[in-house]
């Protein structure tokens, strides 16, 4: 896909932005009729008298189109993490985000953006790792693809929690070298 991502705007917003363009567009209308085929199909099922649905089965198929809702803004939802000395921290970024996702080839160029992306195969899901260097700032995202690099959100969630395991490890490692210095 040649869809490109705004960098400025993605810092801003702390989300992915994507520049416009025809992909852009068919891929946002592609997403928005899927999550309110799902949205509107749950309330229409809910909502039908001649329906006879189990209160628990009610329950439980609110709950998947919320935990689907929250996990389609998770997507886009980067993790800002602070870095103290970036001259001295981003190798150590680095070498932490290496070993969490070790399926992904991340070659540190010194550049102020990092990606890299892991081609969908027969058994496993594809992935795609954004990382902005931002003076003192680091901004990462994950994305887990499907067929025909469609984004999964049922991955998101899972997704948003390793790159917060990742922020975690980031200042212990620094805070332990800290202790070490001392």
């Amino acid at each position: 896909m040649s869809i490109r991502i705004d960098k400025e705007m993605t810092i801003q917003k702390e989300r992915m932005i994507f520049k416009r363009n025809w992909e852009y567009y068919f891929d946002k209308i592609a997403e928005i009729i899927i999550y309110s085929f799902w949205t509107v199909s749950t309330i229409a099922l809910l909502l039908n008298p001649k329906n006879e649905i189990n209160q628990y089965a009610a329950i439980a198929l609110i709950s998947v189109n919320i935990l689907v809702l929250i996990s389609w803004y998770y997507i886009y939802k980067l993790v800002k993490i602070e870095i103290p000395n970036p001259e001295i921290n981003r190798k150590l970024f680095v070498e932490i985000v290496s070993k969490k996702f070790p399926d992904l080839q991340i070659n540190d160029k010194g550049l102020n953006s990092l990606r890299s992306k892991k081609n969908i195969g027969l058994f496993n899901w594809g992935k795609s790792l954004t990382i902005f260097f931002d003076q003192n700032y680091v901004f990462i995202n994950v994305t887990t693809f499907g067929r025909f690099e469609t984004k999964s959100p049922l991955h998101s969630i899972v997704n948003y929690l390793k790159l917060k395991g990742i922020e975690n490890d980031f200042y212990a490692t620094i805070n332990g070298s800290k202790l070490l210095e001392f």
